[in-house]
């Protein structure tokens, strides 16, 4: 007797090998009635056929169930594959170029602002008696913009002047400080172009070059075209990389639908 740990695949053979070939006609339709039962009885004496059968009656039924999918291809397996990495691939641009354009934004608005009319000064800076905020030729949408300028030395206080360049509105007060914040009776008005002064005390502290700067104040739409034409070249470009990127993003997604 054959031991069973002794049995190898491919032990089990066919007692009759030229019916057992034949063996996959028991179930086609164009088999006659006398082929059949002659297949029938080979199968009652062959174990080899017996155990195809019954592996092609397992497979047949993983098939009809949707268990089996014996029609892809190591090609289609590998194209599945690399749309998941593509996807993959896709979403990691998509947050990276996100990251790109927020920070572009953020950096835009949160630096401050440089000068478009005197691009020789330094951002936010200025020499003596220089504007800090506004800056030459800045954009504000507030009514009451906070003045600042650089400390004159030797003065006690400074006379602020504003007026309206192309209008009958002006303002003028005392700041004891080198910065202020226009006061509820010196709101701007809505729409227009301004020039601010300011002179030190006592009077002949003051130089030969004016403190004075032009500014205007308009609404959102101006504001932000100032502030993306006046941020450095690098947060605009980062600010385009970010969008291209999105852009990428977004027709790869839709081809790999």
């Amino acid at each position: 007797m054959t031991d069973r740990n002794e049995m190898r695949v491919g032990s089990f053979e066919c007692v009759e090998p030229e019916i057992g070939a034949r063996i996959w006609q028991l179930t086609s339709a164009d088999s006659s009635e006398a082929l059949k039962e002659e297949l029938a009885e080979h199968l009652l004496v062959c174990s080899s056929c017996r155990l195809d059968a019954l592996v092609a009656d397992r497979v047949a039924e993983g098939l009809r169930a949707g268990e089996l999918h014996l029609g892809e291809s190591g090609a289609a397996a590998t194209r599945r594959g690399g749309e998941a990495n593509g996807r993959r691939t896709n979403a990691m641009i998509a947050a990276a170029s996100s990251l790109a354009l927020a920070a572009s934004l953020v950096l835009m608005f949160g630096l401050p602002p440089a000068s478009r009319m005197s691009p020789e000064l330094l951002r936010g800076q200025g020499g003596r008696g220089a504007f800090l905020r506004p800056v030459e030729g800045e954009v504000v949408t507030v009514a009451r913009p906070g003045l600042r300028w650089t400390p004159i030395a030797g003065a006690t206080a400074y006379q602020v002047e504003i007026s309206q360049v192309d209008g009958p509105w002006s303002w003028s007060g005392r700041a004891d400080e080198a910065s202020l914040v226009l006061p509820p009776v010196a709101a701007l008005p809505a729409d227009g172009e301004f020039r601010a002064l300011v002179e030190p005390i006592p009077a002949d502290l003051a130089g030969l070059v004016d403190t004075s700067v032009y500014f205007k104040r308009s609404g959102l739409l101006d504001f932000l075209g100032y502030r993306a034409g006046a941020a450095p070249r690098w947060v605009l470009g980062l600010g385009w990389l970010g969008l291209l990127g999105l852009g990428w993003a977004v027709v790869a997604r839709i081809r790999l639908r």
